[in-house]
């Protein structure tokens, strides 16, 4: 599997690239994690995708990046520049998380998948662009699980500690966060048998072999699982990458990434959201 650089390198996997970062946000869980002894709040992060569904503005991730959040304890992190520059070498600037309009949050019962719903009269939509679901959803039927997908992320051990601040006696860690591009290939098959929580009806695979030496999987829960649906590209190609899941969780000792798939999502949404 090539690195993000080698990838880009290629003009089509460039525009591929560029149209997945559009619709990917960072979402900051704020004041997640307390601790009362050290006096440390800590923030926790995961991935989203920006999605327009039937009408409806929304920010599909994973049930677990926005457990017990209330609306205005959600922030997000937007695209910044016009295109992907994730060298910081030599970078100062920071841009800041942001809130948006959110009229709702939609936590499915039955799964690890939830809907962060916008009001989208407020949006300001400069930074960010809403994929057509259910256009770009990907459908086991007509594209292969057997290639290679895209995932894009905030990974925790890629933050960087800006500074630290004391608010009402607790120390609170400001912290900068650099997302990482990562391709993947579906497995189909896993070499070893995983844990009962997994579903090959309702999930997919997808090898978790970093470039990047120690990278976690950490941070890409909520991302989406991004495929190619020209199989034999023609003359004629356009960057459409299709919506082939959402991150959940990973299975560390077996390498592979866990990721809840495209017919699923479907299901969620038509049910909350029909």
């Amino acid at each position: 599997m090539p690195d993000s650089m080698s990838f880009l390198d290629i003009a089509e996997n460039r525009a591929f690239a560029e149209k997945a970062v559009w619709h990917t946000v960072g979402i900051i869980n704020q004041r997640h994690d307390v601790c009362e002894s050290e006096r440390i709040i800590s923030d926790v992060i995961g991935t989203g995708s920006a999605c327009s569904w039937k009408g409806r503005k929304l920010i599909l991730t994973a049930k677990h990046v926005v457990d017990k959040a209330e609306r205005t304890g959600l922030r997000f992190l937007l695209r910044a520049g016009d295109a992907i520059d994730w060298d910081m070498t030599g970078r100062t600037e920071v841009i800041e998380s942001v809130s948006l309009p959110i009229e709702r949050i939609v936590r499915w019962r039955e799964g690890d998948l939830a809907a962060i719903v916008l009001r989208s009269g407020e949006l300001d939509e400069s930074r960010v662009q809403f994929c057509e679901l259910p256009k770009m959803l990907a459908r086991d039927e007509t594209v292969s699980t057997d290639g290679g997908v895209l995932l894009i992320g905030h990974p925790l051990d890629q933050f960087k500690k800006v500074s630290e601040v004391k608010q009402g006696g607790m120390l609170v860690e400001i912290l900068a966060s650099v997302p990482n591009m990562l391709m993947g290939e579906v497995v189909v098959k896993p070499d070893r048998a995983l844990s009962s929580e997994y579903d090959p009806e309702r999930d997919i695979l997808v090898r978790f072999a970093p470039n990047t030496r120690g990278l976690k999987p950490h941070g890409y829960s909520g991302a989406g699982v991004w495929c190619d649906p020209a199989v034999n590209r023609g003359i004629l190609w356009a960057a459409t990458p299709l919506l082939l899941g959402v991150q959940t969780h990973a299975y560390l000792d077996s390498g592979l990434l866990c990721a809840v798939r495209a017919t699923v999502v479907r299901q969620f949404l038509e049910q909350f959201l029909p």
